[in-house]
């Protein structure tokens, strides 16, 4: 016989016991740490403080890591959208300004911008070079500018394996079109971005990469520098360049 003393039951093995704990409103068990609480609050709050949990409490989900948990606590489910992208015509708001840089450089704008025109907005913008590095503006290393846009033609296609092909990496695409998109990706660009809070010194090759850096905390930017009136001015700039 087994006894559950909150419920003042007896139990004549195991498996009663269990499905009782289980299925009763009056447990409140952690499981993984086999912990049973007097009410929903204290199991709640053992699952938000426990390092053995990643756990949204708003949403009750568990997430497998802390870097998914932090994902979901800084997607747009729990952030409002209320940084707005710059350019004329457009309208979106977004959640942060790496999500504003996202946006302009898959070339999803209603503005028509794109990572090519997004950088050399950039570049005009920061004379004072907070965040590029004028040493990589010049060259890509090969002798062509850090902006260079790389188009592909029919001709990139091998009729030997029915692919397309990049002249610059030799990777194999099913369509001109993807050839393309992989092309107009950060791939083949300078690491021209770079951050400079907290002598830090990582390099990036697209604006929301840096700005995804900084906002992640891993520098400790967010906490020892002015990035939001760095990056505040940013955007105002780039309005600004575009009306």
């Amino acid at each position: 016989m087994i006894y559950c003393d909150r419920c003042n039951t007896w139990f004549n093995n195991n498996h009663g016991y269990d499905h009782h704990i289980r299925s009763s409103p009056l447990h409140f068990i952690c499981w993984s740490c086999n912990i049973d609480f007097q009410d929903r609050g204290g199991l709640e709050e053992h699952y938000r403080r426990s390092p053995m949990h990643f756990y949204c409490p708003s949403c009750q989900k568990f997430y497998t890591s802390q870097n998914a948990l932090d994902n979901h606590l800084n997607s747009s489910i729990h952030r409002p959208k209320n940084v707005p992208c710059p350019m004329r015509g457009c309208g979106q708001s977004f959640i942060s300004p790496a999500a504003v840089a996202l946006h302009l450089e898959a070339g999803s704008c209603t503005s028509g911008m794109d990572r090519y025109q997004l950088d050399l907005l950039i570049q005009q913008y920061d004379r004072n070079h907070l965040i590029t590095d004028p040493s990589r503006l010049i060259t890509d290393g090969t002798g062509g500018s850090s902006t260079t846009r790389y188009y592909a033609t029919e001709r990139a296609y091998n009729v030997y394996t029915g692919l397309f092909e990049c002249y610059l990496c030799d990777h194999t695409f099913t369509s001109l079109f993807g050839l393309n998109q992989h092309l107009g990706s950060a791939r083949h660009r300078q690491d021209v971005y770079i951050c400079r809070f907290a002598n830090c010194g990582a390099r990036f090759r697209a604006l929301s990469a840096l700005c995804q850096h900084i906002e992640s905390g891993t520098c400790g930017a967010l906490q020892g520098t002015p990035y939001k009136r760095i990056m505040g001015n940013v955007m105002d700039s780039m309005k600004r360049l575009t009306m």
